[in-house]
């Protein structure tokens, strides 16, 4: 975990892949729990989270005030945030895909239904009880000589359950490491460790106070040397 600002409204954080934002478990050690302490058990606002395998960026609330102007921007679509992930390109139409995106912007718009008992969404046919609506956008920014990964800037434009990986994989392009939703999957239990390709890389929002535009970037840990600070 990395402050990358913080006013008496507002904390804005890097957080590493691995580290839950709230765990629910007392001897499991999660962001807020993190934030409380630092903060000597005053008040930290969850605006909006992220997958405890995905690192990037988020904002906290540090008063009652600043969460229900961000929970607002959050919930209006007010609040952008850009995404780069890796994606897999197992099949020839993956790599065609991913050479048109290189060009125009790419949209998918999918019905998604979470199943609590499992923790997965999946895409399913529209009109079905309890699905939600999902959108994003994403580009092609590389694609690897052997043509068989590719770097993409996503943009989120509903905040579903697992959207990117679950949307990502169904378009037939999904994330590398990502062994719930990807390719990699059925050898899940044989593959060796590799983190989740995904990074909240960018959020902007008005500050609650004042209404400035705040606009904060990280680089994703694979494309950063180890001396690298994570907002450079």
């Amino acid at each position: 975990m990395f402050i990358e600002y913080e006013d008496n409204d507002v904390c804005v954080v890097y957080k590493e892949a691995g580290l839950a934002v709230q765990s629910g478990k007392a001897w499991q050690k999660d962001l807020v729990s993190i934030l409380k302490e630092m903060h000597g058990g005053g008040y930290v606002g969850v605006v909006h989270r992220l997958d405890q395998p995905v690192e990037g960026l988020l904002t906290f609330a540090l008063n009652r005030e600043a969460a229900a102007e961000l929970s607002r921007q959050a919930a209006g679509r007010k609040m952008r945030k850009i995404y780069r992930a890796r994606v897999l390109l197992p099949t020839p139409r993956s790599l065609q895909m991913a050479q048109t995106a290189r060009t125009r912007v790419q949209t998918l718009q999918d019905d998604l239904l979470r199943d609590t008992d499992t923790n997965t969404s999946r895409v399913v046919m529209p009109g079905t009880p309890g699905a939600k609506e999902s959108e994003l956008t994403w580009r092609t920014l590389s694609i690897a000589p052997d043509e068989k990964t590719a770097e993409v800037e996503i943009h989120l434009h509903t905040g579903r359950h697992h959207q990117i990986r679950v949307q990502m994989s169904h378009a037939g392009l999904p994330l590398e490491g990502d062994r719930k939703y990807g390719a990699e999957a059925a050898a899940a239990a044989e593959a060796q460790a590799t983190q989740l390709k995904l990074c909240a890389a960018t959020l902007t929002f008005r500050h609650p106070r004042d209404g400035r535009k705040m606009t904060f970037t990280c680089t994703p840990t694979w494309e950063r040397n180890e001396t690298d600070h994570p907002g450079e």
